[in-house]
């Protein structure tokens, strides 16, 4: 633990009281941080603890500047009470590094840094900044200081630990081997998170996200990963993919639409945006593109038992409701829900798809891109046509300009 102290002392003219005030409070705080714990204090001590160090060499260099006065005598008694090093007097260095005020024809030395002395190994260099002004007459001191940073050991897992992971493993053994979830795992919590656009009064700017237990989630891990080794999608989603992300299908689009205008050619995009796509997802037809998709009719069973006789709670400022049954869409921000939406995607844009970048996928984000506007505005005919679309974090214009959302 690195600990830094900043300070202002009292000026020569202030009173004697006032000063030995200021120092003790400095006492104080100093003592109150931990032996085992760094601290550096920087501040302006507004006094002269000079040139040379005999009879204070436990705690000073000898690069000072001028002569001791008494606030800078009461610097060394403060380090030598606190066991405290000055920093600043232990490397030579041109008086023009040395000199923290000047002001007129005053040049002098009035702001520390201060150290444990067992610390003062650590600090390899302490030097004023010559030409960088904090204050109008003040100089930046500066130090540097190495620190080692220790590597934090993994706590061994504890028994208990232990025997939750391998109860864990066998409860989802036993799911997979009987196809029925243990009943715990059906209740969820549901939570309202405004989108951060349009009324917050109203019920459609909110998204929902589920809160289930734990073991659930990992459930869920373990069938998602199953489900990625046989069900197979098309190389035009981006989204939910492994080693895919936006910016390559921004990239992508970008690109083709340089090329086109380099070309004095026309290219046509459609853009088609799903509302509120993962609430509607008929459950039939979920079960129908994971059986197309080739996934086996046991993992389909599987997840179908996950959404049978699952039950959850709206929570609110309120309170929470009485627990219901939702019978269509996925259940949103769980870990399988992305994975098939994927493939409800892939087979219902089977028809439509060309091969990548002239359509291109991020979950319910559809751009189709074509040469031909005769294939274009059969498409438009189902979709309503606007003057600008957001698409992956960018704003598409109709005259093909993309620029930042």
């Amino acid at each position: 633990m690195l600990n830094v102290v900043s300070g202002y002392a009292p000026q020569v003219g202030c009173e004697l009281e006032e000063k030995e005030r200021f120092w003790s409070e400095l006492d104080e705080v100093t003592e109150s941080i931990p032996m085992g714990e760094r601290v550096v204090i920087g501040a302006d001590f507004n006094g002269h603890v000079g040139e040379g160090n005999r009879g204070d060499e436990d705690v000073m260099g000898k690069f000072g500047v001028k002569e001791r006065n008494l606030e800078g005598q009461m610097v060394v008694d403060f380090a030598k009470r606190m066991d405290r090093a000055v920093v600043n007097t232990y490397f030579l260095k041109r008086e023009e590094h040395r000199v923290t005020y000047k002001s007129g024809g005053r040049r002098t030395q009035v702001d520390y840094i201060l150290c444990r002395r067992g610390n003062l190994k650590e600090i390899s260099d302490c030097k004023v900044v010559v030409g960088e002004s904090v204050a109008r007459q003040h100089r930046m001191v500066v130090c540097r200081m190495t620190l080692m940073v220790c590597k934090k050991k993994r706590s061994k897992i504890e028994v208990k630990e232990e025997n939750q992971v391998v109860e864990a493993e066998k409860e989802g053994m036993l799911v997979l081997e009987s196809e029925r979830m243990l009943e715990e795992w059906r209740r969820s919590v549901l939570v309202p998170i405004f989108k951060n656009k349009g009324d917050v009064q109203s019920c459609s700017n909110y998204r929902g996200i589920k809160l289930m237990s734990h073991t659930m989630k990992l459930w869920e891990r373990i069938v998602e990963a199953r489900l990625r080794k046989v069900a197979e999608i098309c190389e035009q989603q981006y989204g939910f993919m492994p080693r895919k992300s936006t910016t390559d299908a921004i990239f992508a689009l970008r690109i083709l639409m340089e090329k086109y205008r380099d070309g004095q050619r026309e290219l046509h995009c459609e853009f088609v945006d799903l509302e509120k796509a993962y609430d509607r997802v008929p459950r039939e037809e979920l079960w129908y593109c994971m059986r197309k998709s080739g996934v086996a009719e046991k993992y389909v069973r599987v997840v179908q038992d996950m959404y049978e006789r699952s039950r959850t709670v709206v929570r609110c400022a309120v309170g929470q409701t009485e627990g219901y049954k939702v019978e269509v869409g996925l259940h949103q921000g769980l870990a399988l829900s992305p994975f098939l939406f994927a493939i409800v995607m892939d087979q219902l844009s089977e028809e439509v798809r060309q091969e990548s970048p002239c359509t291109m996928m991020f979950a319910d984000d559809i751009v189709i891109c074509s040469g031909s506007r005769e294939q274009v505005e059969e498409d438009l005919e189902r979709v309503k046509k606007v003057q600008e679309f957001k698409y992956l974090g960018s704003t598409v214009q109709s005259n093909g300009e993309c620029g930042k959302e």
